[in-house]
């Protein structure tokens, strides 16, 4: 590419090589001076200054009208294509539409290839790929249209572009070969609350008190990351579900006396997000998990009922999370609460577990136990196999086994009432068990089996 730049005057030309011609272009300026420049055969593309002559300057098929080059490249009608922008809209398809044009009719039929490729948008999510496609230039024709699905999406986002390219010409030659397509987001950033109810509409923007929606897993779909889903009447939810999954952070809550009964198990699938489920009833059917972890830095489950599943809870066997149960109850599981392992941080406090197959079930981990109460299990209370266990002012009334380790588990108890229970306190093989001194121990058919060893309270 060569550039001309004259000295004194407001203009630029750049120029590229196309099919040599003989070219003189007149200068102008505002100040009266000048000069001239000349060369072969010239490609002209940019804008040029208004000159203080009068009428247009011309030079061969060239001419400077309006502060515009027009005209032909060698001889040949010169293409262009637009630009375009375009809403994205919320569902369906807008088409942007690229106009492709000549710079002056021809008396030849004229051909161009248009295609896109991405940019930042991406076809097949943001777009719909098109081409290689043929715009046809019948004689006397000047323009052609070329357009581009624009898939509609509910989802905030940045604007996004895609490119449209004009390629193998005949009989023209191409001036302005690429087109930008921008795909502006016209969606409203997720609401950070909205609102589920019996008598709600799934269809509903369920951000308003007046229009909530009316299962869980739709609201979750509306909700920013890290906002909140408000139950506002008592009643069943997801009755057609197979499950309610958690993919981002969010807390759902069912205020004090609004009962929330749910039967369909809820799966916890947000990682790096912190998920907050208080005020919940679920009701299961002996089988799966009322809820399950699969991944999140943290979980917390408040005031809430698992009743009647395989696992009341279950913490799952996946990487670190921080996990906090409180004021809650579990009854009628196999398994209350199940700690299957990995490096997970468990507080539980304020819990009554009863009547369950095993309460808390621990088989890695470290979890802490406060202020709970087990009572009536058909298999124990608490269970550890692996990980540790701290228990802190706790009941365990009328159980197989109160308190029980074997394989790596490792547990201490101390300020609790182990009564009644077939046996009390019970460390088997490779297991730990530790009494911090400060526990009764009374009325068991056994207090004690195994090893059980003495530490002071901290």
């Amino acid at each position: 590419m060569s550039r001309v730049v004259i000295a004194c005057v407001l203009v630029a030309l750049s120029v590229e090589p196309a099919q040599a011609q003989p070219l003189a272009v007149a200068w102008h300026t505002v100040d009266g001076g000048g000069g001239a420049s000349s060369g072969g055969g010239f490609a002209l593309k940019g804008t040029v200054g208004q000159h203080d002559a009068s009428g247009p300057l011309s030079a061969g098929i060239y001419a400077v009208s309006g502060g515009f080059w027009v005209g032909s490249i060698g001889g040949l009608p010169a293409l262009s294509i637009s630009d375009v922008v375009v809403a994205e809209g919320n569902a369906g398809i807008t088409n942007a539409v690229f106009t492709v044009t000549l710079s002056q009719p021809s008396s030849q039929t004229i051909t161009v290839s248009a295609s896109t490729s991405d940019l930042s948008a991406a076809a097949g999510l943001d777009y719909s790929a098109t081409g290689p496609s043929v715009l046809t230039f019948n004689p006397g024709v000047t323009s052609q249209t070329f357009s581009v699905p624009i898939l509609g999406d509910v989802t905030a986002e940045s604007d996004e572009t895609f490119l449209v390219t004009l390629s193998g010409p005949a009989n023209a030659a191409i001036l302005d070969a690429s087109g930008i397509g921008t795909i502006t987001n016209d969606d409203a950033p997720p609401p950070a609350r909205v609102f589920v109810a019996t008598g709600g509409a799934d269809g509903n923007d369920c951000s308003l008190q007046a229009t909530p929606c009316r299962n869980l897993n739709a609201a979750i779909a509306q909700v920013a990351a890290d906002g909140e889903v408000i139950v506002l009447s008592p009643g069943e939810y997801d009755q057609s579900a197979a499950s309610i999954v958690i993919g981002k952070g969010l807390k759902i809550t069912s205020p004090s006396g609004t009962v929330a009964f749910i039967r369909r198990p809820i799966v916890v699938h947000a990682p790096g997000g912190r998920v907050v489920l208080r005020g919940l009833t679920l009701k299961g059917n002996g089988a799966g998990s009322g809820v399950t972890l699969v991944s999140a830095a943290g979980l917390s489950i408040e005031e809430s009922t698992l009743d009647s599943w395989t696992n009341g809870v279950d913490l799952g066997t996946g990487g670190p999370a921080t996990v906090s149960v409180s004021a809650s109850v579990f009854t009628a599981n196999s398994i209350g609460l199940k700690v299957g392992g990995g490096s997970k941080m468990v507080a539980l406090e304020g819990l009554r577990f009863e009547g369950n197959g095993t309460g808390l079930d621990v088989a890695g981990g470290l979890v802490g136990v406060r202020e709970s109460a087990f009572l009536g299990h058909a298999t124990g209370a608490i269970s550890v196999s692996a990980g540790s266990v701290d228990v802190h002012r706790a009941e365990l009334f009328g159980n197989v086994v109160g308190l029980q380790t074997s394989g790596s588990g490792t547990a201490r108890i101390g300020r609790s009432h182990i009564f009644g229970n077939t046996i009390g306190l019970s460390s088997g093989a490779g297991g730990t068990l530790q009494s911090r001194g400060t526990n009764v121990v009374r009325r068991n058919g056994t207090d004690t089996t195994g090893p059980i060893g003495t530490i002071p309270e901290s």
